[in-house]
């Protein structure tokens, strides 16, 4: 089921690839941003990213991948989650979304996500619990849904949104 704004109130029940991030949440819940297989086109070890000057602290650059430049955004920074990851121990997901929720206007675009290598996927059974930002200190605006899965909490960015926000330039291809 889905809102107006096209939240989710469960959690997606395809095969899910799961970032676990290098922050914790109260009570040692461990945290993971998930993403449908659909979305992951590329997990790679090494990105060259060419930086951006006067663009917010999340955006590490730009990046050429398959013949076009597509941007690239630091997760764990973007969401506030940690310092950021490091260049080592860090992968680069290649992801894509659709430039509107229409899909008679939409367009696919990509982007780059920097995430911690703790990497892997997720099949979710049993029943989900969606949790109010403020338990869970996640921003709403950049999600489509915050879940309770056991001793996790698994974070579903927007990444429409966290493409399109007023202090990022980026704005499609």
């Amino acid at each position: 089921m889905t809102d107006k704004n096209n939240k989710t109130d469960r959690i997606p029940r395809d095969r899910l690839v799961a970032v676990q991030s290098k922050g914790a949440l109260s009570g040692d819940k461990k945290l993971y941003f998930i993403f449908t297989v659909f979305q992951v086109e590329e997990v790679l070890a090494d990105l060259p990213v060419r930086p951006v000057p006067f663009t917010p602290e999340f955006l590490s650059g730009l990046c050429r991948w398959r013949k076009r430049f597509i941007p690239v955004l630091d997760l764990e920074k973007r969401f506030g989650a940690a310092a950021g990851t490091t260049k080592t121990g860090s992968r680069f997901l290649v992801l894509r979304t659709t430039t509107a929720r229409d899909a008679q206007e939409s367009r696919i675009i990509h982007c780059a996500l920097k995430v911690p290598d703790r990497i892997t996927t997720l099949d979710i059974k049993g029943s989900d619990r969606v949790m109010t930002a403020e338990f869970s200190l996640i921003d709403e605006q950049l999600t489509r849904g915050v879940f309770l899965y056991g001793d996790s909490v698994l974070v579903a960015p927007d990444l429409l949104t966290m493409l399109d926000m007023e202090n990022c330039f980026y704005k499609g291809e």
